[in-house]
């Protein structure tokens, strides 16, 4: 399945080259690892092959082989005995926990995202969205009319943000502040970690209705519902007023300038001159 795919010995140019060439491989290989929770599987304790299969409905010699080239890359190791364990590199497989990235694992090797990646050529070309390309419409479009896909979409952002929020935190002084608006801030796994930390905060999430799915109970479970308001709405139309600091992350490397200047302007249009973005 994957015979000369990682070249263990020697260190040159071309190797290298060939590594980074057969990346895809190494994506889908994650991708697999997480759509069947291998390292939930394992959490508890080294599995071999054949129960892992058993456990994820899987064929036990092709597992293997997965496993196995998953190993190869420090993801898993193999014992002597053949059961498979976590490494450092796997733990953030888990589906749980900090620093988890299984959503993300998922999401890039789920063919309709898949698909987007193999129209790069035509968007080096045109300039033309690749994802466009694909699916004849932009990526939250999609998502609006495919529930299980802006599930898939919005745990993978979680997921990143639970990679960036302490650093946000700690970098940033929110003290001059009382009223906090994400803008575009999906399920709110940033807002609810800096209503959590800063408990003298409150917030309002607003983004398109479809993405707010879950997000109460998200906002219950880390112990601020009563601090944070929900709000449905079109960040291109208007941005919800009351916020003396309006925040967007991850959300305007998404859009052309013009739309960035239009969801920047519909910031500005209800901040009093003491708010910032």
């Amino acid at each position: 399945m994957l015979d000369g795919a990682y070249p263990q010995d020697g260190n040159t140019a071309a190797q290298e080259f060939r590594r980074m060439l057969m990346g895809f491989r190494t994506t889908q290989l994650i991708h697999v690892a997480a759509k069947l929770n291998i390292a939930d599987l394992i959490a508890d304790g080294p599995l071999s092959a054949h129960a892992l299969a058993q456990a994820a409905g899987a064929d036990p010699r092709a597992l293997y082989r997965v496993l196995r080239a998953l190993a190869s890359l420090g993801i898993f190791a193999e014992r002597e005995d053949g059961r498979f364990q976590l490494t450092p590199q796997a733990e953030p497989l888990r589906s749980t926990g900090e620093g988890s990235l299984h959503g993300a694992a998922i999401l890039y090797g789920e063919p309709w995202c898949w698909r987007a990646y193999g129209e790069l050529l035509h968007s080096a070309k045109t300039g033309e969205t690749a994802f466009n390309r694909a699916h004849g419409m932009g990526i939250f479009d999609y998502c609006q009319q495919d529930p299980q896909a802006a599930a898939v979409f919005n745990r993978a952002m979680t997921a990143f943000t639970g990679q960036e929020v302490t650093a946000i935190l700690a970098a940033y002084d929110f003290s001059a502040f009382a009223n906090v608006v994400d803008v575009g801030g999906g399920h709110g796994a940033f807002l609810a970690k800096l209503l959590a930390a800063r408990r003298e905060l409150r917030g309002i999430l607003y983004d398109l209705p479809h993405a707010l799915e879950g997000t109460r109970k998200l906002m219950a479970e880390a112990g601020v519902a009563q601090r944070c308001a929900i709000v449905g709405g079109d960040f291109f139309q208007a941005a919800p007023q009351g916020g003396d600091l309006y925040f967007l992350k991850r959300v305007i490397h998404d859009w052309d300038d013009e739309r960035a200047v239009t969801i920047f302007k519909n910031c500005r249009d209800v901040m009093t001159d003491a708010a910032r973005l």
